[in-house]
């Protein structure tokens, strides 16, 4: 069983695309896992922040090795955050199938004993909200000292200023589209701060589970193949996005390196942990065709800029 898991997460665990589909593909097989849809709406947008950076207006506004840099940004996290989750969401699912819980398992995969309990009290109670809160909880802790502390990260992203001009991009925004062309979402302000990215997380998990629009969402995870392309929801807007460069073309697999990490539990939970997100406005539609010229002018701002700096 082990062996089995280790080699499903590692087929899946290839590229952003793989990750977005086994989600997916996870869900439709196990709907009382919420989580799972969340991923992979999550992991579109990472696909989509990816993708952005090899074309024209993103390629104008940063230097190649920032683009690089912050590839790899979105990229190590994506893949940290799988390959601790899934081996946990295939668990499940064998436990499922032999009607006896193998959450003990959990060990052989380094998963933080703060899941192996919750996935303990989920058989018990399927307490849904709770799993997949607590869920939310783990994949942010899982990658806040490998990547949002680690000090190459940090130096050469997090704490310079086109991080800073990243957030007013757009890019820590998370979107929600909808076949309607309608698009909902929220943003995260001091991405660093592992309490705000839990917050998130839960407004996201709000949007996609309890919000008035949450059938229209969901109607999109589930129908529309996930490319890297934003074109994946651009086309449903009055108008559409005309680059549907897929991620795949610009990006091959990245070989990464899993080191053995030290329990980021430490015994206590936090309660504001469980307690209800506090939600904003979420109907993003307006704002992203804003921002979407917003970024327009500045790319064309900063071309002519170099056009008459190599001039002089």
């Amino acid at each position: 069983m082990i062996g089995y898991i280790r080699k499903k997460t590692d087929e899946y665990n290839l590229d952003n695309i793989s990750r977005t589909k086994a989600y997916i593909h996870y869900y439709l097989g196990n709907p009382e896992i919420d989580w799972s849809l969340l991923a992979s709406m999550v992991s579109r947008n990472a696909g989509w922040n990816m993708t952005d950076l090899a074309l024209r207006p993103m390629k104008q506004i940063l230097k190649a090795k920032d683009r690089f840099i912050l590839f790899h940004t979105y990229e190590r996290p994506n893949w940290l955050i799988f390959s601790d989750a899934f081996p946990q969401l295939l668990i499940y699912q064998f436990s499922k199938q032999k009607n006896r819980p193998y959450f003990h398992l959990l060990k052989a995969f380094n998963v933080s004993v703060f899941m192996e309990k919750e996935w303990e009290t989920f058989w018990l109670t399927r307490d849904r909200g709770r799993l997949c809160t607590s869920q939310i909880v783990n994949e942010q802790q899982v990658i806040e000292k490998p990547v949002i502390r680690q000090n190459y990260l940090k130096n050469k992203v997090f704490n310079r200023m086109f991080f800073k001009f990243q957030e007013w991009l757009h890019q820590t925004s998370v979107i929600f589209p909808t076949m309607n062309g309608a698009l909902y979402g929220f943003s995260v302000s001091r991405f660093t701060h592992v309490e705000n990215r839990i917050e998130l997380g839960k407004q996201l998990a709000w949007l996609l589970f309890e919000s008035p629009v949450c059938q229209d969402i969901r109607q999109f995870a589930l129908n529309v193949e996930p490319t890297g392309s934003r074109s994946d929801y651009g086309r449903f807007q009055k108008e559409p996005e005309m680059d549907d460069a897929c991620l795949r073309h610009f990006y091959n697999p990245v070989k990464h390196h899993l080191s053995t990490m030290d329990d980021w539990f430490t015994g206590e939970v936090n309660d504001k942990w469980y307690g209800r997100p506090k939600l904003m406005p979420y109907d993003l539609t307006h704002w992203y065709v804003k921002k979407q010229k917003q970024i327009e002018r500045t790319a064309a701002l900063i071309s002519l800029i170099c056009r008459k700096s190599k001039n002089e």
